[in-house]
């Protein structure tokens, strides 16, 4: 038999337990979320390629695709800051809509964007995401716009660590940046 109030206490803590797991999950969320794309964060990105390294133990070919935005710095800089939060968000859309709903997207900070992807040819993948993104502009006023550009680097997420798989992706994209810087800054198809 049970009194009138303990019943009532029980109540109470049932109710503040469930509130508690929803603000847990709630902070996960925002953990692992970027707030002005609201695409998942390099959080998410490491936990996503834990479970990938696991998943390349039994045969399965994911990449990582690193983008890295075209002078980011100096539209900020010459515009604003908005606008420059309105291409990141341009670019972001533009990635989700570009990209395999199993594919999954992610804003790692400022003008940096990563892709996981399960592919057998990662060149399409790559030429798919360039030119979705050399297609994206933001518009600076009436009269102008900016097209957007991105250097873009990928790995096989495959090895013994995050680290050495971020790194690879990395040393790619860095790779890709001189590339065009070569080339004058265009994607050329070969």
């Amino acid at each position: 038999m049970h009194c009138p109030q303990c019943l009532a206490l029980e109540d109470e803590l049932n109710k503040a337990y469930v509130e508690i797991e929803q603000l847990k999950a709630e902070l996960l969320k925002v953990k692992r979320t970027n707030p002005l794309t609201g695409l998942p964060n390099k959080v998410a990105l490491n936990e996503k390629l834990r479970e990938a390294l696991a998943q390349s133990k039994r045969g399965r070919k994911t990449y990582i695709l690193f983008i890295d935005l075209d002078n980011f710095k100096e539209l900020n800089d010459t515009y604003s800051h908005e606008l420059g939060d309105e291409a990141l968000k341009a670019v972001a859309l533009t990635l989700k809509n570009t990209v395999r709903l199993t594919d999954t997207v992610f804003h790692m900070s400022g003008d940096e964007f990563a892709v996981m992807a399960e592919t057998k040819n990662v060149s399409a993948v790559l030429y798919k995401i360039i030119d979705a993104i050399q297609n994206t502009s933001v518009q600076v006023n009436e009269k102008n716009i900016i097209n957007l550009g991105a250097s873009i680097g990928f790995n096989l997420i495959e090895g013994p660590d995050v680290r050495t798989v971020l790194e690879g992706a990395d040393k790619s994209l860095q790779s890709d940046k001189h590339m065009r810087e070569i080339q004058g800054f265009r994607h050329k198809r070969v």
